[in-house]
């Protein structure tokens, strides 16, 4: 059995040498070559972008100044605290805008009012009906 066994390791290892065939490889070098060194174009310089010269601070504007009329109702306005909102209005108009809200210093139910007019407001207090003027401020003031 040995024998046996042998002979068979034997072909086998024939075989296993005929499979590889008979052609001879030469082993193959493989020479490596560097590359051409490959010139890089270099950015084109963009032009530097120069900051903006400063705008020039505008120069004050001047104010209005007070048309007679308008400071001559401001003063007609002033002297009437303490009055009620119509002999504000028989003595200098109706206001260009007002508004009204529930009061925060009078009784319950009552309403502050605020009266615009041109360069001041007229602002009132309205209790049981009758509107008072409370006070008179230039725009700005307040």
């Amino acid at each position: 059995m040995k024998k046996f066994a042998l002979l068979l390791i034997l072909i086998i290892a024939v075989l296993l040498m005929a499979a590889c065939g008979s052609e001879k490889h030469e082993p193959t070098v493989v020479v490596e070559t560097p590359a051409p060194a490959v010139e890089t174009a270099m950015p084109e310089k963009t032009p530097e972008v120069q900051a903006a010269p400063p705008e020039p601070e505008p120069a004050e504007t001047a104010q209005p100044e007070d048309t007679g009329a308008d400071e001559e109702k401001y003063q007609i306005a002033l002297g009437l605290v303490g009055e009620t909102v119509e002999e504000l209005y028989d003595a200098i108009g109706w206001p260009e805008y007002s508004d009204y809200g529930p009061s925060c210093l009078g009784e319950p139910g009552s309403e502050d009012g605020q009266l615009d007019y041109d360069g001041f407001s007229v602002f009132t207090l309205v209790e049981n009906g009758v509107e008072t003027i409370v006070d008179v401020l230039k725009d700005g003031e307040f």
